[in-house]
């Protein structure tokens, strides 16, 4: 069983790996080329100001949850907590140690006076596999992103 435990620096290199791996699995990922070592220092920036939980199994991280605490946009004194990246492993997509992960984000975010948590859910060719769950959570949709590719 995988532990669930706040991020080290000493974590950042599995944790870009799997970012690279997101980025391919996302519509992101036909758009966005990140340089290297930008994604780690991007890294790096959230794991100084926000939070990233990992998934370890023995002592490898096998999935992570990133995130951030912010003010709304609409009312600057009120604390949102927004998901950034929630990536597992596919040989570790079965068992608890997704949900634990987010079981430990909303916790990191209720204990950091977030008002609200928020989010993503991907969606996959044509399929959005999180939703139902995350509405059974207690979650509602509020806002789709749509993203359109202005390089081109």
């Amino acid at each position: 069983m995988a532990t669930i435990r706040y991020a080290t620096e000493d974590d950042l290199d599995a944790i870009d790996a799997m970012c690279a791996k997101f980025l391919k699995y996302t519509s992101y990922g036909s758009i966005v080329r990140p340089e290297c070592g930008e994604v780690k220092a991007a890294l790096k920036h959230v794991l100084d100001t926000g939070a990233i939980f990992v998934a370890d199994k023995g002592g490898v991280p096998v999935g992570f949850l990133a995130a951030l605490i912010c003010p709304a946009w609409f009312s600057p004194t009120t604390k949102m907590a927004i998901e950034l990246a929630w990536w597992m492993e596919e040989e570790h997509r079965v068992g608890t140690a997704a949900m634990r992960l987010m079981f430990s984000y909303e916790q990191w975010a209720l204990d950091n006076g977030a008002k609200f948590i928020c989010m993503s859910d991907l969606v996959i060719n044509g399929q959005t596999p999180l939703g139902n769950m995350l509405e059974r959570m207690n979650y509602r949709m509020t806002e789709r992103t749509f993203i359109k590719d202005t390089s081109q």
